[in-house]
């Protein structure tokens, strides 16, 4: 089976896991997913809903599980944010933070969907920045799109990193960002934000804003 239609089967399997409470819900319901098989397509899957028993964090748009996975220690901790924490229907983010303790092989995935037009307008583009440390090994992955549009994948990094990826997708589509971690022993931690590029920009504006505001005051100092 080649490596594509691995990813898209995958895809699959993870966009299938929230589509039943995403009938039942409001439109963008989050998903946290622990598992030992990339894209949790097989294997030992952990899968977390917005509001399940195992999600600690009480709060709509967050979502925490405390627990081993993939062979990692049960105090690893994990975290999805989404709708209306972060982000709205009409410009949605997603952030993944996590975390691995232990020796073992895993992968952690966020996804947050499903967003259609016109409740919820395509925005284009998204950057997915992230950043973090290993003692081990960690790959980035992040995909906006349904099934049949394949991952980004980027790694293996190893000590601290950071860096963005670009990704696109037409609506109707679901957001779904993760990490594949691997290591004999330490910890893996760290943070992935997914964000609309018009957001990105705007960010980018204000902080191009501050520095000519500085620039401005030195020259008149």
């Amino acid at each position: 089976m080649n490596r594509f239609f691995t990813k898209s089967i995958a895809l699959i399997a993870l966009v299938a896991g929230i589509t039943a409470i995403s009938t039942s819900k409001a439109e963008a319901a989050l998903s946290l997913f622990l598992c030992n098989v990339e894209f949790c397509a097989g294997g030992s899957v952990v899968q977390v809903n917005d509001g399940d028993a195992t999600d600690v964090n009480g709060g709509v748009g967050a979502i925490t599980y405390i627990g081993g996975f993939g062979g990692f220690s049960a105090f690893s901790v994990n975290s999805a944010i989404g709708i209306p924490i972060i982000g709205s229907d009409a410009s949605p983010q997603t952030d993944l933070h996590f975390s691995a303790f232990g020796a073992g092989e895993g992968f952690i995935y966020a996804q947050q969907g499903p967003f259609n037009a016109p409740a919820s307008p395509d925005p284009g583009s998204f950057t997915l920045n992230y950043g973090g440390t290993s003692t081990g090994q960690v790959w980035v992955q992040g995909v906006v799109g349904l099934a049949g549009d394949p991952f980004t994948t980027v790694g293996p990094f190893s000590g601290n990193f950071s860096g963005s990826l670009n990704l696109s997708g037409a609506a109707p589509y679901f957001q779904a960002i993760g990490v594949h971690i691997k290591q004999a022993g330490g910890a893996t931690t760290g943070d992935l934000h997914l964000i609309p590029e018009p957001v990105s920009l705007t960010l980018l504006g204000l902080g191009l804003a501050g520095v000519a505001a500085r620039r401005k005051r030195q020259v008149t100092a």
